[in-house]
């Protein structure tokens, strides 16, 4: 059974299968953070356009252009790169009148390096996508001019924010299994006892998922490299839980998304 998008005019997509891309994970999440990238993002390019007078921004990872709307309003011409056949046709359908967007179509999320010097490069969730994402970021900034800037957003994937929500909840469930036994009133999670004695009573189970993004892919890590680079690097932490969760359960819970506004490419910078 298949579903075609009257709409977009694709070839009828597998039921299950539609594409997807890091920017989409952004619009799981809900309006604050949306409103918080957004707002980077525009800050980002507003600042470029403003010092300069004119900006060509690449989105890597565009997804269904939702990001790209924003980047056109602020006054850029974009490039909206994704690795996904029916999300190129879905962008190119979308955005098929307008004549400042150029869709790339990179399955191999190595062609983006070639092409115009850009004024700005967002990428919204898609370096944890490669596993050398050093390497990725280097290919970013190497079609930056000087006086570029960078904007790179991690929000972690759905099911890990789904097992970091059962975690908290858990940690909570803990409390009224404690005082049933006569315990005292340290939550011990319900999970602490399945892990082996090794880790009985942790607050954290030993995985990457809990400790931050994956792959070796940290804020503090990112933003030592790029400040080498730029004159101005800015970390943005959000959370990706409702605000009721957040005060009351997560004390200890590294953040797991973050914003890395990087501004202002030094001339002459060493790429390595």
């Amino acid at each position: 059974m298949t579903r075609t998008d009257p709409r977009t005019r694709l070839r009828p997509l597998p039921l299950g299968i539609p594409p997807v891309a890091g920017e989409d994970v952004l619009w799981l999440r809900g309006q604050s953070l949306r409103d918080a990238v957004v707002a980077g993002a525009h800050e980002l390019v507003t600042d470029v356009l403003d010092r300069t007078g004119s900006c060509l921004a690449m989105e890597l990872g565009a997804g269904r252009g939702r990001l790209t709307d924003h980047l056109v309003a602020a006054g850029c011409e974009v490039e909206a790169v994704t690795a996904s056949d029916p999300g190129a046709a879905i962008l190119r359908h979308r955005f098929r009148h307008n004549p400042r967007v150029r869709v790339i179509h990179d399955a191999d999320h190595r062609d983006f390096a070639t092409g115009r010097p850009l004024g700005a490069a967002v990428c919204v969730s898609a370096l944890p996508l490669d596993p050398d994402y050093l390497f990725t970021v280097r290919l970013l900034i190497s079609r930056l001019r000087p006086g570029g800037s960078l904007l790179c957003t991690h929000v972690p994937p759905p099911q890990s924010a789904r097992r970091k929500f059962g975690l908290v909840i858990g940690k909570g469930l803990g409390i009224p299994r404690q005082i049933g036994k006569g315990g005292n009133l340290v939550a011990r999670p319900p999970w602490a006892g399945c892990l082996g004695p090794a880790y009985a009573g942790c607050d954290l189970p030993p995985h990457p998922e809990y400790a931050g993004p994956p792959s070796g892919l940290t804020a503090e890590y990112l933003a030592a490299f790029l400040q080498k680079r730029f004159r101005y690097v800015d970390v943005r932490y959000h959370s990706v839980f409702p605000r009721m969760v957040r005060s009351t359960t997560l004390r200890g819970f590294a953040p797991s998304a973050f914003t890395i506004l990087a501004v202002d490419l030094r001339a002459g910078h060493d790429m390595n």
